[in-house]
C-alpha cells in the first residue's frame, strides 16, 4: 500500500527526468505491478485507476473511475486483466491492452486493503483487516 498523499513519479531514464504527466495528479493510494514488469496500475485518491506503461515510461490510459478512492488493486499474469478496488468494495475488472471495463461487481463490503490474483486470474483474495479473506471466482467469458 503507498501511503495516502504520496506522488508517483515515472522517470525518463534516458533523459534523466520525469515523464511527462498525463490524465490525473490527484494522489496516488495504491500500485500494483503486473508479473511480466511490463506495466503498472495506479490507483488515486479521486478514484481514478491508470494504467502506465513501462516501456514508454508514462501513463498511457485511464482504466476507470470509481466513485470513491482506489486502496487495493491486482495484476493478473494473463490477459493484462487488472482488478482495483475502492473504499465501498466495488471491484472493477478491467483490460488494460485493449482499454475499458469488463465487469464491475458492486458488493458494497467496505474498505478492501489487499488483492491478490491467483497465477492463472482464475481467483481473486481480498482482505479488509477485520473479516476473514474472501476468495472470489472470477468469470472467464
Amino acid at each position: 500500500m503507498v501511503p495516502s498523499g504520496s506522488v508517483l513519479v515515472l522517470l525518463d531514464l534516458e533523459a534523466g527526468a520525469p515523464a511527462p504527466a498525463a490524465h490525473s495528479q490527484a494522489p496516488v493510494t495504491t500500485l500494483a505491478m503486473s508479473p511480466d514488469v511490463r506495466w503498472v496500475l495506479i490507483g488515486r485518491s479521486d478514484g481514478e485507476v491508470q494504467a502506465a506503461d513501462l516501456a514508454v515510461g508514462r501513463v498511457v490510459r485511464c482504466l476507470c473511475r470509481h466513485e470513491k478512492p482506489v486502496l487495493a488493486g491486482a495484476c493478473a499474469q494473463e490477459g493484462g486483466g487488472v482488478l482495483p478496488v475502492d473504499a465501498e468494495g466495488t471491484l472493477t475488472l478491467s483490460d488494460v491492452k485493449e482499454g475499458g471495463v469488463v465487469r464491475t461487481w458492486k458488493r458494497g463490503l467496505g474498505p478492501i486493503s489487499s488483492a491478490s490474483y491467483s497465477p492463472e486470474a482464475r481467483w481473486l483474495c481480498t482482505r479488509d483487516g477485520t473479516r476473514p479473506t474472501r476468495v472470489w471466482a472470477i468469470p472467464t467469458g
